[in-house]
C-alpha cells in the first residue's frame, strides 16, 4: 500500500502519471527527444508502432521522453487553479485564454511526433486539466530582456547620459531596472559562453581613407587616429582612440566605403595588423543556436532568444544624418561597460568585441581596445611590445567600392 500512495503522491507533485509503454526514436520528430530514446534504449519493441530491434534494443521507457516534454511544459503553462486568474460568474469560465490538456497537446505545444497515438498518451498522462499561461499577467521571458533594453536606450538617449545608474524605475515597473541592465547582459554573455582567446598573429584588416596626395605607410598614418580626432562611432564616443577593423578585407572595405559619397575622390590605403600576444575577446558574432524547446531550461532559451535580437538590433546601420550620435551612445556605453567594468578574471579585462558587419553579410567587425598612442612602437621609450602591430609588406591601395 506504501508503495503505491508514495508514487501517487509523486506523481501528483510532478503533475503527470507514469507510463507503462515503451517508444522508439522513429516514433518521435523531436531531435532532442530522439536523442533522448537512442541514449536509454533497452526494449525490443515500440509499443506504438511495433518496430523490434533485431541485434540491439531499440525503444526506451516512455518516461524518459515524458520528463522532459513535461519539464518544458510547466515552464510556459499551468494548471489555471494555480495562477491567479479570475472567474467569471455570469459566463461560467475563466476570464482570459485558457485551454483544455488535448488542446494545449495537439494544438499548442510544439509537437513531439506526428502519430495521434503518442500525441494521444501525452496527453492522458497529463490528465484532464484546464491550463494558462505561467505567471499570465506578468512580463516574463524574452519580452522582459526586449522591453527592459529599449527602456535603457531612451534612458541614455534622452535622459540621463553619465549618471544612469541613480535612474529609479517607475512603481510598477516589471522589466530589468535601467541600472542593472548591463549587469544583466553581463551575467546573459557568461552564461552563452560568448568569450574567446584570438591567438597571437590573427590578422585585423584596417583601412584609412584619405586624398590621393596623401601617403600612408605607417604605424601613425594606418591605425586609429589620435583622440583629437576620434568622430562619434558605434562603439566609441567621440574623442575615445579605439582600433576598429574588419575580420577579412572585404568587410573592412565594406564599413569604410558605407557612408563614401559618389562623388569623392578619396581612396583607400589598406594594412594588415597581428597581435603580439593572445587577446580575450567578447564575440557577439558567432552565438550559440537557441535551444530547442524540449532541450534545457526556459530561461536558456530567453537568454539566448534575446541575444540574437539584440545583437541584430545593435548591427543596424545608423543613417549619418546627425542623429548618429544619439543613436550610437546605447552601444557606446555598452563598450565602455565591457571595456573598464567587465573582468574576465580578478586581474584581467576584455581586449576586444567582435561583433558583426552591419554592410556586408556574414562580415566581422573588431573593435580592439588599444588607442593611437598604445600602439607606438617607441612609446615611453621602453621595450614593451605594443599589442599591435602593423606588418608593411600588406600595405597597398584599393579601388574604392562604389556607394
Amino acid at each position: 500500500m506504501s508503495y503505491f500512495k508514495d508514487s501517487d503522491d509523486e506523481e501528483r507533485v510532478q503533475g503527470w502519471s507514469y507510463s507503462k509503454r515503451n517508444i522508439c526514436a522513429k516514433c518521435l520528430d523531436d531531435p532532442h527527444l530522439r536523442s533522448v530514446v537512442e541514449a536509454n534504449a533497452e526494449h525490443q519493441k515500440c509499443d506504438f508502432c511495433g518496430r523490434k530491434g533485431k541485434k540491439k534494443p531499440i525503444a526506451a521507457p516512455f518516461n524518459k521522453v515524458m520528463k522532459p516534454i513535461a519539464d518544458a511544459v510547466f515552464e510556459y503553462w499551468n494548471h489555471v487553479e494555480d495562477e491567479p486568474i479570475a472567474w467569471d460568474q455570469e459566463d461560467y469560465r475563466y476570464v482570459g485564454t485558457t485551454y483544455d490538456t488535448y488542446d494545449l497537446v495537439h494544438t499548442v505545444i510544439p509537437a513531439p511526433s506526428e502519430d495521434s497515438d503518442v500525441m494521444d498518451h501525452i496527453a492522458d498522462l497529463f490528465e484532464d486539466h484546464t491550463w494558462c499561461e505561467k505567471s499570465p499577467y506578468a512580463v516574463t521571458g524574452t519580452e522582459r530582456y526586449s522591453i527592459s533594453w529599449e527602456q535603457f536606450c531612451k534612458t541614455v538617449k534622452y535622459q540621463v547620459r553619465y549618471f544612469f545608474e541613480s535612474v529609479e524605475s517607475e512603481r510598477f515597473y516589471e522589466g530589468i531596472p535601467v541600472p542593472q541592465m548591463l549587469d544583466e547582459l553581463r551575467d546573459i554573455i557568461q552564461n552563452a559562453g560568448l568569450l574567446m582567446k584570438l591567438p597571437e598573429g590573427t590578422p585585423f584588416y584596417r583601412i584609412r581613407v584619405h586624398k590621393p596626395t596623401v601617403t600612408c605607410n605607417s604605424w601613425d598614418s594606418l591605425g586609429p587616429p589620435p583622440p583629437e580626432r576620434c568622430p562619434s562611432n558605434r562603439m566609441s564616443a567621440a574623442g575615445i582612440s579605439v582600433f576598429y577593423a574588419g575580420m577579412d578585407l572585404a568587410t573592412a572595405k565594406a564599413e569604410t566605403s558605407a557612408n563614401l559619397k559618389s562623388s569623392d575622390t578619396q581612396v583607400f590605403t589598406a594594412g594588415t595588423w597581428t597581435n603580439t600576444r593572445p587577446l580575450t575577446v567578447l564575440d557577439l558574432s558567432k552565438l550559440p543556436p537557441i535551444p530547442e524547446f524540449y532541450a534545457g531550461f526556459r530561461y536558456e532559451r530567453d537568454q539566448l532568444a534575446f541575444m540574437h535580437e539584440f545583437v541584430d538590433e545593435i548591427r543596424k546601420p545608423v543613417s549619418h544624418d546627425g542623429r548618429e550620435h544619439i543613436d550610437y551612445v546605447p552601444t557606446q556605453i555598452l563598450t565602455e561597460y565591457f571595456r573598464h567594468r567587465y573582468k574576465v578574471s580578478e586581474s584581467g579585462t576584455l581586449d576586444g568585441i567582435i561583433y558583426k558587419s552591419a554592410q556586408r553579410p556574414n562580415g566581422r567587425s573588431i573593435i580592439l581596445f588599444a588607442s593611437h598612442d598604445d600602439l607606438d612602437p617607441n612609446k615611453d621609450g621602453s621595450d614593451a611590445k605594443p599589442i599591435l602591430k602593423l606588418e608593411p609588406s600588406s600595405i597597398k591601395r584599393l579601388r574604392p567600392r562604389k556607394p
